[in-house]
């Protein structure tokens, strides 16, 4: 998918790399929308959105400690910018940086949709799905080109016979 405008609401967990997550999202986020899910490991919304800043700069990083209303306003962000234009579609919204995160987000789905009904797009939540594996693909991308880096060779190719012990441990 090439969307001309995704918006990222992005909760993530104490102990990963939030940094290294956000550089990854950066080319590819228009804006981001810092949550905390309800994992007591959950990195506070505040603290997390102090390293956006430092990542996406100030005008690009918005701040919501409940992951509905960052959802919400992440929508809002995105429709907001297709009004502008006056078009009806091109832009998204991904919601990751943590596994609880994105299951947080597919359980208020599932609560509300018998409530209020499927929403009108629910081909949204398949973009928002395919956004995700995306991202994974970019992270993964880049794990490799770290591993190339340091290794000079990927995995796949280098001849395991030859390696030291030093390279295994």
């Amino acid at each position: 998918f090439a969307f001309p405008r995704l918006i990222g609401v992005l909760g993530v967990l104490g102990d990963k790399d939030a940094r290294g997550i956000m550089e990854a999202l950066e080319p590819v986020l228009t804006e981001v929308v810092i949550t905390q899910n309800s994992s007591p490991r959950a990195t506070d919304a505040y603290e997390l959105a102090e390293t956006a800043r430092e990542v996406f700069g100030d005008e690009r990083v918005h701040v919501e400690e409940h992951l509905p209303s960052a959802y919400q306003l992440a929508v809002e962000l995105a429709e907001e910018a297709l009004a502008e234009v006056g078009v009806q579609s091109g832009s998204g919204v991904v919601i990751t940086g943590s596994v609880v995160t994105a299951g947080e987000a597919i359980l208020a789905a599932a609560e509300k949709w018998p409530e209020s009904g499927i929403p009108p797009n629910p081909g949204a939540w398949l973009t928002t799905t395919a956004g995700n594996r995306a991202i994974d693909r970019i992270r993964a991308d880049a794990a490799a080109g770290n591993r190339e880096r340091t290794y000079g060779t990927t995995f796949l190719e280098r001849d395991y016979d030859q390696v030291s012990d030093v390279v295994l441990r």
